[in-house]
């Protein structure tokens, strides 16, 4: 029973689909960006700090977790994440025309096009 039991766990700690369920703010809207970025609340300015700062680790995490060439989002990896205003810029543009769309994907589409830059 206790490797029944063993086995079963790590099995759902490892299985893909667990992993690739967005909590936090990567789980919000780029509506929720977009009113975050305009509002003057200090509900809104924490909003925007957080789904911010979620970003930045994210794309530091791909930078320093995937290899060199993985592929993986269709990266070759020379990926140096942008500044926090390049970050800012970026998803307010993006987000304007998906509103609709997580803040994981919107990161994950910056990554991609990111790809190859280098800072100056």
């Amino acid at each position: 029973m206790r490797i029944l039991l063993t086995a079963v766990v790590f099995f759902l700690v490892t299985t893909n689909s667990i992993a690739q369920v967005p909590i936090g703010a990567g789980a919000q809207s780029c509506g929720a960006w977009t009113e975050a970025r305009k509002g003057q609340s200090s509900q809104d300015k924490i909003m925007f700090a957080m789904i911010l700062s979620w970003v930045q680790g994210y794309l530091t995490g791909l930078a320093l977790g995937l290899p060199s060439g993985s592929g993986r989002l269709g990266l070759e990896w020379d990926f140096y994440p942008p500044d926090n205003n390049a970050i800012q810029v970026w998803l307010e543009n993006h987000c304007k025309g998906e509103p609709l769309k997580r803040i994981i994907d919107a990161a994950s589409q910056l990554a991609v096009e990111a790809k190859g830059s280098k800072p100056r």
